[in-house]
Order: C-alpha cells, then structure tokens, then sequence
C-alpha cells in the first residue's frame, strides 16, 4: 500500500541518486543521531533537501530491514502509524517526511511506538517547526536536536546542477544562479 522511498525517487527524476552538495556536517549529524536512538526534526523550506536526506539515511541503513519511510500527508489519507509498525520487528528507524500533515492520533501512536522500543529513532521532516502540531512529550523526545537546513551557496547549487545535468553548454552558470536566486528552490531550479 505504502510506496518506498526508492520508488518515490524513481517516479521524480530530479531526486534519483545524486551526490548531496553542500550537507556534509548535517548528513553526519543525521546517521549519529540515528544510531544513538532517540528523534530527529529537519527544517527548510521547500525543494531545499529534507527528502533527499533522508533517503541518504536510508542508502546507509539499506539491507538491515530496519527502516520505514511514510509521506505524513499521504499516512494520515490511507494509513495510520500502526499498520506500519505492528508487524515489524522492534528496533525500527522511522523516517517521517512532511510532518507538518501528521495527525494528532498518529503523533501520539508514534510516542507509543517509541516507549515501547517498536520505533529506536525518528527523523522528522518539515518547512517550520512551527508548523508540526506535535504533543509535548514529542517535542520533549526532539529537544534540541532540530537541524536548520541553511539556503546553499550559489556554488553548491551550480555544482548540484552539473551534477545532476551535466556540464552543458547552453546553461550558463549566470542563468543557473539568477534561477536559483528568483526560486530559492533548488528543486524548482531542476526542474526550470
């Protein structure tokens, strides 16, 4: 019912298997914080790298049959977090893009999971903070471990753009950066 992320990836071009520009420090900061257990919330804006990241977590836990990944905009339309969790072994990372979606009801069956030891770590994905109508006793577990995906350098976006299209002449590096600078989306900055 639930599609993976690797076939998320395969429906959109833009975000198959690239290199990640410019996210060195956070990529670390994602696998450390998925190995010591515990919930991780990443926060920027649109089109900037929240999925990419975590299908990088993803790649890195692969073959282990430890990791779930859900859209929470289309979990709370189809499924709840049980009918993820229920049948898996215990010890699971979750990976939950698009938070800001998730409902009450799945956010307080994800504490559970938790406590429970069905569910060893969470990687939270959003625009804002601000936006997530999390219960206290999450937003306790989250704490201070919040990373603040920062607008890449004009440099990294060129480099992610050959990268991914090559090194093409009828794309100046003028037009990449004046694309990049009217979107601030790197993912709208792709597809353009």
């Amino acid at each position: 019912i639930l599609m993976n992320l690797d076939e998320a990836f395969a429906l959109d071009p833009l975000n198959s298997n690239f290199r990640i520009i410019g996210r060195d420090k956070e990529l670390k900061e994602i696998l450390y914080r998925i190995m010591a257990g515990g919930m991780l919330l990443i926060e920027c804006k649109e089109g900037n790298g929240k999925t990419a990241m975590l299908k990088y977590a993803i790649d890195n836990f692969r073959g282990k049959g430890k990791v779930i990944y859900a859209n929470a905009e289309k979990l709370n339309k189809r499924l709840d977090i049980a009918q993820l969790i229920r049948k898996r072994p215990k010890g699971m990372i979750l990976l939950l893009d698009n938070v800001h979606y998730l409902s009450n009801k799945n956010s307080e069956k994800i504490k559970y999971f938790y406590d429970e030891d069905r569910i060893k770590s969470v990687v939270f994905t959003t625009p804002s903070y601000s936006m997530v109508n999390f219960n206290d006793a999450i937003k306790e577990r989250i704490g201070r471990n919040v990373i603040k995906l920062s607008k890449l350098s004009e440099e990294d976006v060129l480099e992610m753009i050959k990268d991914r299209i090559g090194n093409s002449e009828m794309l100046s590096d003028e037009v990449i950066i004046e694309v990049y600078k009217d979107s601030g989306n790197v993912r709208e900055v792709l597809m353009k």
